[in-house]
Formats: structure tokens, sequence, C-alpha cells
């Protein structure tokens, strides 16, 4: 690309005073009877600049321009980079002109952001390949997917999003007015194959970084509303009752290791027993092949079948490819009859206080104690817990709040209520310490997360659909934008904002579109801190095509600017990169920002430096200077003295000695300061260089 200047007028004083500009680019036009010596390039104006107010002397390739699209702005076109200029820069003294406001069409920034950090990941894999044969199923995966999870909570439906955001000229293959009736939608995702295809999927692409995927996982349920009139799933549990009375429910298995979904059911029941793990256990081996050999469940799955098929006896279970491994399950024991609750505790009473059975965890201090007991006649381990610090912060608090009844109570009463609002009781079928009994099963707290995040955030459950197949298919469709929002959440982390900010901070950078090109507004000093802290450079334009084809592909999109891309491009007569190709331009580009932050910080430490020893310099000179001033000042008084003879020989000699000091003195001090300044100053130096080195150093180590 070029800057074409038009009509460039100065004034006496060298004062751009008319002219315009516009920033274009040649295009290959072919001949269309095939007479290659016809064929020309055509100039295609990419965006109108508009008045131009200043040319930098030195390069014409910068400039300062008053655009009808952007406002004052400034333009670099090495780097195509535009940015704000201010009415007060002195460049454009002496010059008239007229602020416009720019005119900007579409948001940008965080669908820009939100595919970009998507595609190193390997979620838009699993999407392109679960959903890519169906094209327009496809793009309205992405589009709902983009809304749900970048709305920020704003009631706008998805047609209306996408009008408004730089996504709707990425998706050509779907219309707004499919995307706000979302019923076919989930109609279509709520087919079986799907659902197969997207987990089968899945398990391949996450075993290529994790071959132990799926081995282990947390089993739980959450209920699903049941202010939902006619939702058919509690239509088949209540059995023809007036109210749901047995309500359906979300079954998800989630992953050890990564937390990621890797299966769900609805089950229209809650009662939760040996059949709901016999029946997941099933589905995830039938289509998936894969074989869970760990389970951490609540008290609702602790009941007599539960021990029958998981206990000591039965601990090992062959995997798909015929190898054994120990198949573990943790519950927490209900304090319910038929449960050796009390006699627990009273078992393991004596050794409360006992150091030996003392761990800590979690800045929590725990007694735990490992039993062997027989529940229903199955033979079980049995983890005894009493969480002090939890139980003696609440006994103090109610012993406070409730002392005379404190008072009345017995001494075994006192003992009981000292520990009883941390003590609990794990069952497991795997020997092992408390303390790693605990920690697996606490670990199922991420499935809780996951149930939070989504309704917190992304609204999952609204069971605004009445049959079986749109209910299905939602679900479907919110565990997989939790999912994703969830990694893309990860990603951004290094911002260090909250994902509402982000997405707030983010919706102020939007762009224009031309025929081929995104024009894209300057963003403001929140964006570019925010992208900044994510290694992204700022360009000024986009090839349409090749963001539709970046994000469609699921390919890392490249974070150099258009210009220098195309350069690139021309001048080593290249193919299109591959993905991995343009992930290692990016990683280069992230590399070479973090190379100029350790240069800029090694000079800013110099130049603090040498402006201290500068300073320092200064001042002894000038206090030099200032001594021997007053040195001959009183020389020249006593040379006077001396003429008029009203001084003794004996006493010049003794005042022309002094004076000889005093200037010996601030000699010498001002040589004594400018060499610590000097000394100072070399430390500095040295200390600046070897922390950049040690930056270049730790960078060139990185993977």
């Amino acid at each position: 690309m070029i800057i074409n200047y038009r009509n460039i007028v100065r004034n006496d004083d060298n004062v751009i005073i008319s002219g315009s500009a516009s920033l274009v680019k040649n295009a290959y036009k072919p001949n269309p009877k095939g007479n290659h010596k016809g064929n020309h390039s055509k100039r295609v104006v990419v965006e109108r600049l508009g008045k131009v107010l200043w040319i930098d002397p030195d390069d014409r390739m910068k400039g300062i321009f008053n655009s009808p699209k952007r406002g004052l702005v400034h333009y670099d076109l090495s780097l195509d980079r535009f940015t704000d200029v201010s009415p007060s820069d002195e460049r454009l003294a002496g010059t008239k002109f007229h602020i416009e406001e720019p005119s900007i069409h579409t948001n940008f920034g965080n669908t820009y952001l939100f595919f970009s950090e998507l595609s190193k990941t390997p979620f838009m894999s699993v999407l392109r390949k679960s959903f890519g044969e169906n094209n327009s199923l496809y793009q309205k995966v992405l589009a709902h997917v983009a809304h749900d999870c970048l709305r920020n909570g704003a009631a706008i439906k998805c047609g209306d999003f996408l009008k408004r955001d730089v996504l709707s000229c990425i998706l050509s293959d779907v219309s707004y007015s499919t995307l706000n009736c979302d019923s076919l939608y989930y109609q279509k995702m709520s087919d079986d194959t799907i659902k197969v295809r997207f987990f089968q999927t899945l398990l391949t692409e996450m075993r290529k970084e994790n071959p132990e995927f799926g081995r282990g996982c947390y089993v739980d349920s959450t209920p699903l509303p049941g202010e939902a009139e006619n939702n058919p799933f509690n239509a088949l549990s209540n059995h023809g009752t007036g109210g749901a009375e047995m309500q359906s429910r979300l079954v998800l298995v989630l992953d050890i290791q990564t937390n990621i979904p890797m299966w769900f059911e609805i089950i229209p029941a809650n009662v939760l027993d040996k059949s709901t793990l016999q029946s997941i256990s099933a589905d995830v081996k039938a289509p998936l092949g894969v074989t869970i050999f760990m389970f951490a469940l609540d008290a609702g799955y602790a009941r007599k079948e539960l021990f029958e098929a998981f206990n000591r006896n039965n601990s090992m279970a062959e995997d798909e490819n015929g190898n054994l491994h120990e198949r573990s399950v943790l519950v927490r024991m209900p304090a319910a009859n038929g449960y050796p609750h009390d006699e627990l505790y009273v078992t393991c009473k004596p050794d409360i206080d006992n150091v030996d059975y003392v761990f800590d965890y979690e800045y929590h201090t725990f007694f735990g104690r490992r039993i062997e007991v027989n529940l229903f006649e199955q033979p079980e381990f049995a983890y005894v817990y009493v969480d002090k610090t939890q139980a003696e912060a609440l006994i103090r608090n109610w012993r406070e709040d409730n002392y005379d009844e404190w008072c009345g109570l017995t001494r075994s009463q006192k003992e009981w209520y000292q520990v009883k609002n941390g003590f609990f009781i794990l069952i497991g079928n795997k020997e092992q310490t408390p303390r790693d009994a605990l920690i697996d099963y606490r670990s199922r707290a991420h499935i809780e997360s996951f149930f939070r995040d989504a309704k917190a955030y992304l609204k999952i459950l609204p069971m605004a659909k009445w049959n079986k197949q749109t209910v299905t298919g939602k679900i479907f469709h919110d565990i997989i934008e939790t999912t994703i929002y969830r990694a893309y959440r990860k990603r951004v982390a290094p911002a260090h904002m909250t994902m509402s900010g982000l997405n707030v901070c983010l919706d102020s950078w939007e762009c224009f579109r031309s025929d081929t090109l995104l024009v894209l507004k300057t963003p403001n000093v929140d964006v570019r801190e925010a992208l900044e802290k994510l290694g992204y450079s700022i360009p000024g334009h986009l090839e349409i095509e090749d963001l539709r084809r970046e994000i469609l592909e699921g390919i890392p999109m490249s974070r150099i600017p258009v210009t220098l891309r195309t350069k690139r491009n021309t001048a080593n007569n290249t193919a299109p990169l591959s993905p991995e190709e343009k992930l290692a331009a990016q990683e280069k580009g992230k590399n070479d920002i973090l190379r100029k932050r350790a240069e800029d910080r090694k000079d800013k430490a110099v130049a603090r430096a040498e402006k201290k020893y500068l300073k320092a310099k200064e001042k002894a000179l000038e206090a030099r200077d200032n001594a021997l001033k007053t040195a001959k000042e009183k020389l020249g008084k006593l040379r006077k003295s001396y003429k008029r003879e009203e001084c003794d020989t004996k006493d010049c000699d003794s005042v022309m000695a002094k004076i000889t000091d005093m200037i010996d003195t601030a000699k010498k001090a001002c040589e004594e300061t400018l060499a610590l300044a000097k000394e100072s100053l070399e430390k500095a130096k040295s200390e600046a260089l070897a922390e950049y080195e040690q930056n270049i150093k730790s960078l060139e180590q990185q993977p």
C-alpha cells in the first residue's frame, strides 16, 4: 500500500493549508482475452485519509490527517498503524481543521480476540470436525457460542448481536432471522450422532496432548428447573401426578485432570444409585471406548447397590485394551439410619486430639483416620474426618450467642458440639491415607464450579423449550459454550481483568467495512494495554477473506499488520502460511515484543542513570565554581589591602594559604563527587545490561 497525496499547497511558513490523501494499493487486473501484454495493475482506494495537516519531512510514509472516518489521526504506513493526535499538537501549529466524528459500523475487538485465542485451543478443531460437514450448522454454532460468551449479560438476541458485530461479514451462510428463532437449531443439536461425534472428536483431540484424558472422572448431577412447565423429562418422571415430584436431572461426567466434560446424560428421576453410574459408564464406553476408573460422588449415591458394585473385593477393572486398572469410588456417608455414622464417631472420639492423626490441607487442620467397616455386608474403607478449623470457628460463634444453652449441656453433648460442624465420613473401596482420600474427594469441587459458571455467567438451562428434542439440544449447546467460555477465560487471564470488564473494554474497539478490508478504529488506552498484556500488535486494516478463513478454519490469527504481511509475501513470493507457520510467526512476534520491552527497559535505566550523573556533575561544578568565586573575591580584597599597606606581610601570607586551601578543597570535593557519580553511572549501566542479558537468555530458553 502507498499514501497518495493530492494538491498539497503550503504557505510561506511551509505549513500545509490544503490537500488530501488516500491510502491505495495496486490490484492485479488480468486481461480477459488472455493477452499477457495487456495485463496491468489497477490502483484501488483502501481508505480516504481526508485532509492533509502535516507530513513528516524525513519520511513521507507518516503524516497527520483529518479523516472523515477516524477524526484527527496520525498514520504510519510502515507499521499500518493509526494513533490519536491531540488538537493542541505542536505539529499542527498554523493549520486550520474541523474535527469530524468518525462513522463506525460494527464491533470488532471482542470477536477478534475471542476467536484468535480459541483457535489456539483444541476446541475450534473439535467444532470444525464435529459440525464442519454441515457448513450452515457449523456457522450457527459459532454464532451462538460467540453471542452467549460475549454478550456480557445483555438481553440481545443472537441475530441482533450478529448484525452489529464483525462476525456478520464472516458467517455468510446464515441469516439473522434464523438465529433469532433458535428452535430449529436446537432440534438439529439434539441429534445423537452429532453428540457422539462431538465427544469422540473431543476425546481424540485432547488425548493428543494428554493420553490419560477420560481415565478418571467426576460424576455429578444438577436438577433441571422444576418451575419449567411442560418439561418433557419431568413429565416422564412424575408419572402423571399433578406436580413434578420426581425432578429430572442433568448428569455430567468431567475429566479429573482437565475439568473438561467428556459426556452428559439427562435422567428422568432424582434417585441417584448404582444404575446411574452403570448407565453413564456404559454410555461413555460404547461410543467413546473409554472406561472410567474413578468416581467422586456426593451422599445421594450412597446406597446398598453402590456398595455391592464397588467394594474392596472388586476394585480392579479392565480398560479398552485389556489392561487392569484400580477402580476407585469415594462417596460421602449420609447421617441416616443404616449407616454407622454415630458408631464411627464413638470409635474415633478418643483419638480426635491425638497428633498422630492430624494433617493440614488448604489452610485447615483436619483429624483423619481410616477404619475398615462392613456396609450392607460389603467390606469398605471408612475415612473419618473432623475439620477442626471450621468446627472451632463455628462453635465459638454459636457458644457466644447461646451461652446459657451451652451451660445446660452434658459433658458428652459438649464434646459432640465441639466437633459436629466439622465431622464427616467418606466411604471408599481404595486403601489410601486419609489425606489423599480427602484430596481426591475435594477435587470434585471442580464439577461444582462448572455448574456454577454455567448458571451464573451463561444462564444455562432456561427451559423455554417445550419438547424433548429442543431441551436436549439446548443443554448440549450450553455444555459446549460453557466449556469454551471457561477455556477462553483461562486464555485471557494474563490481561488481569474480569471477563465482564474485558468484554466492555474490547467492545469499544470497532471497525467499518470497505469492499475487501476491515478498517479498524484506533483503540483507546485500555484496549491497547489489554492487548499488549496478551501479546497482540494492533493493525490498522485486515483482509476480510483472511479473517474469514482464519476463523472458519480455526487458524491462529496473524498479529502482523496487513501491510507488513503483504510485503513479506510479495518479497518471498510464497503461498499463504500454514497454521503451524502462522503460529510460529505469531510466537516470533510475541518474542520480538518481549525483546523490545527488555531493550526499552535497559535504555530507560541507562537514561535515568545518565540523567542522575549529569545532575550530580552539574551540582559539583556549581559548588566548585562558587568556592572559586568566593576565593577570588577574598584574594582581590587581600591584594587591595596589601597595596594600601593595611595588612602585615605575615598576615597576608596566612590568608593567602587559607585561600589556596579553599581552592584545593573545592577542586578535590568536585573531583570526588564526579568520581562517585561516574561510578554510580557505570554500576547502573552494568546492572541494566545484566538484567537485559538475563531477560534475553530466559526468552531464548523458552520452548
